[in-house]
């Protein structure tokens, strides 16, 4: 009876000793996850905001930052955003900041004004979510903005963008690192699974709350979500083998923005001689359009996917004098072709 106590007791000592491992594992990867995207050795001094909902992986991203943070003597605020699209949505964020609050993290609740929202509901609510968020970060001077963004996320938002005809730079994902509004915007979470956060909360008694939005099947993001589910639980999808494959795309995206970059650089801000564009493969020439037009026009939202293809064309055909495209006045003179803005013609 004795023995049969004592190895029931070694059986928990070692699934504690191993859960305690798994933990710190995670800790560790996600120190330096954080030490590669913040450059901290480089910006000082710093302050961090962090974006929390409430949900189960904002909430790991709280806890694992909060512990960063304090390592490192960094500021840390939580951002909350009250999206005034139900009821409750007021007395959920509150009840959220005082979660956070009780572990030793302030936050700021902002109140996303509308007169109500019929359609593009999640599309408007996160653009929405980033501008109150960002112009709250430069009005208060924080350097960064971390998103608790999972792989679970990375992996819809590819199912997404492939079933909307999206081409390589769309199907790389969320990037990790990307610098908006005059702040740092990291995502340290991308290569984590929601299951090992939520199990790293509840080891460490955090609780979360769930949004019932997150059930609703009537947005394209929760059928694909529970598409996914079904399939990983069939054993039909591997998530380190994806993730394997958003690597080769990654690099092999990076590979084409150097070839974008090299060719820019040889040429003038706003021009390039036909001559050394036209060898080019057709692939190549268009992402070198589009960064051109991206670089140079004032709209903040352009979609390419339709008309880039006829803009090629059109620069590619010998009689080419002019066109314009997304507020910009595109024309050649002397086999060069020059960008320009549309107001600059009147003047």
């Amino acid at each position: 009876m004795y023995g049969s106590f004592r190895s029931r007791t070694l059986f928990k000592s070692s699934l504690i000793i191993e859960v305690v491992l798994q933990e710190r594992q995670l800790i560790e990867k996600f120190n330096h996850e954080l030490d590669v995207l913040s450059n901290i050795q480089i910006v000082s001094p710093q302050k961090w905001a962090i974006a929390i909902s409430g949900g189960s992986d904002s909430m790991a991203l709280a806890l694992l930052t909060f512990m960063y943070c304090k390592a490192q003597k960094i500021e840390l605020y939580g951002l909350i955003v009250d999206h005034k699209l139900r009821p409750e949505s007021t007395s959920e964020a509150s009840y959220v900041q005082q979660m956070l609050l009780k572990h030793g993290i302030e936050s700021e609740i902002l109140m996303w004004q509308h007169e109500g929202v019929a359609t593009r509901i999640q599309e408007q609510a996160r653009e929405a979510r980033y501008q109150l968020m960002a112009d709250y970060c430069n009005q208060h001077h924080f350097t960064h903005l971390l998103t608790g963004h999972t792989a679970n996320d990375q992996l819809e938002t590819f199912w997404m963008r492939l079933n909307n005809g999206s081409g390589l730079k769309g199907l790389c994902g969320i990037k990790p690192f990307s610098f908006q509004n005059n702040i740092a915007l990291l995502r340290p979470l991308l290569s984590f699974q929601k299951e090992e956060l939520q199990e790293f909360l509840l080891h460490n008694q955090w609780s979360w709350v769930e949004d019932p939005s997150n059930e609703n099947v009537k947005f394209e993001r929760v059928r694909i979500r529970k598409t996914i589910q079904y399939l990983k639980g069939k054993q039909l999808l591997s998530f380190p083998s994806v993730q394997r494959s958003f690597s080769k795309m990654v690099e092999a995206q990076e590979f084409i923005n150097h070839q974008v970059n090299e060719f820019k650089h040889s040429q003038l801000l706003n021009q390039f001689k036909l001559d050394d564009f036209m060898p080019l493969h057709p692939y190549l020439q268009k992402e070198i359009l589009v960064s051109y037009l991206r670089d140079l026009s004032f709209k903040k939202y352009i979609n390419f996917s339709k008309t880039i293809a006829h803009i090629l064309s059109l620069v590619a055909f010998p009689s080419f004098k002019r066109t314009t495209f997304a507020g910009l006045i595109i024309e050649k003179k002397k086999n060069i072709i020059i960008f320009r803005a549309e107001n600059r013609s009147r003047l």
